[in-house]
């Protein structure tokens, strides 16, 4: 029998609890402090509980039944919202705060959740997404072979998708909370040595690839950074480059980073400004730039073709036969970043001044790139273990 009663901690909301068509016990809070109309909208869920076996279809029907319910106990109007419309909708708020490369990928993980529910639980209320809903989802991400750092990758979006319809008062509580993800080892990126290095430039010389890989060595951008920089980001008198990255070009993270030329780099963008078809394009590598990053024929993989003809190899997680997991290889483009931070701490820049060249928002990011650390670490223990008392003979 339905019954109501409060938290201890103190809430002025009386709570009802009362028993689903499967015999299971819920507790949903009335938002009543009146008792007796707690207690009554506790008994009118029950009835609509109980009777929803009946209901055909039962999804439906219950949802319109309680909806009426809570309207009449509340007077308020409730304004339901599909699983479907409400990703849809949070998707596209990502789209217009987020970078592009971070909002696609909100967006690939929801419709992919979308096409696996199918259309007929998409047009279900919001309120009715249940773990049972979002796990099926992953175990079948990872039944196609998807690494498990994709997997939780989806589970994280998911997450702060439904957690913006919790805050949004559409849930009672988040389906996401329980999960089980798979357990996965974070891989790093290593960064490129110096004679690699030459090695790319010498294989990519005379070719775009040349400057936008002096861009990553030398300045820290990203591929699709490096790819879409314009002659107005350069400033050959000042010897100067600021741009906003495109990761954090959008809300409170956007951030104009300034990052001095080397000697190198402002030598070749000098040489490269005064040819003929440079002085016609607003871009530094026009021929790069309308490329796609990712994908079978994109820029990562044909940067990939670069390394193996330079002789410059990372090591290879291989992708299993038949699976949908992405080979990793420790070294690709973004090798040039961690070079130029890696670089810059050995060459004596303070954390604060990498950190402000790189963009990175913390010592603790800023510090995953600096491939130099354990290096200075080893020379300190031991300068400082060679000082122990009785650490030499005699």
């Amino acid at each position: 029998m339905a019954s109501v009663y409060k938290q201890v901690d103190n809430s002025k909301f009386w709570i009802a609890r009362f028993r689903m068509p499967d015999g299971r016990w819920v507790a949903r809070s009335t938002k009543q402090t009146d008792r007796g109309n707690a207690l009554r909208l506790a008994h009118e869920w029950e009835g609509v509980a109980v009777s929803a076996g009946e209901l055909t279809p039962a999804g439906a029907a219950v949802g319109r039944v309680t909806r009426e319910i809570i309207e009449r106990a509340t007077r308020c109007k409730i304004e339901s919202v599909s699983i479907g419309d409400f990703l849809r909708q949070w998707t596209a708020r990502m789209a217009a705060t987020k970078a592009p490369g971070t909002a696609r990928r909100y967006g690939d993980v929801i419709e992919g959740f979308l096409a696996h529910v199918g259309p007929d639980i998409q047009r279900r209320s919001l309120a009715a997404a249940n773990t049972a809903l979002v796990q099926g989802f992953i175990d079948a991400e990872s039944a196609l072979g998807k690494g498990a750092h994709t997997v939780s990758l989806a589970g994280k979006i998911l997450h702060a998708a439904f957690k913006a319809g919790l805050r949004a008062g559409h849930l009672e509580s988040n389906p996401t909370a329980t999960l089980e993800l798979p357990d996965f080892k974070m891989q790093e990126r290593e960064e490129f040595t110096p004679g690699e290095l030459e090695a790319l430039l010498e294989e990519g010389q005379e070719s775009e690839w040349e400057t936008a890989i002096l861009l990553g060595a030398h300045c820290g951008c990203r591929l699709g950074d490096a790819v879409t920089m314009r002659w107005e980001n350069v400033d050959l008198t000042a010897a100067r480059l600021s741009y906003v990255p495109q990761k954090t070009s959008r809300g409170s993270r956007r951030k104009t980073l300034e990052v001095p030329l080397t000697p190198r780099l402002q030598e070749h963008l000098d040489a490269l400004a005064g040819r003929d078809e440079a002085q016609k394009s607003e871009l530094l590598t026009p021929g790069l730039a309308g490329q796609r990053i990712g994908g079978r024929s994109g820029l990562s993989l044909a940067f990939r073709a670069l390394m193996r003809r330079a002789g410059v190899e990372g090591k290879t997680t291989a992708r299993a036969k038949n699976s949908a997991a992405r080979s990793f290889s420790t070294k690709s483009f973004h090798s040039l970043r961690h070079f130029f931070v890696s670089q810059l701490r050995r060459s004596g820049a303070d954390l604060e001044a990498t950190k402000a060249a790189a963009g990175h928002s913390s010592d603790a990011m800023s510090a995953r790139y600096d491939h130099g650390t354990r290096e200075r670490v080893q020379r300190n223990l031991t300068a400082a273990m060679d000082k122990i008392p009785g650490a030499r003979k005699g």
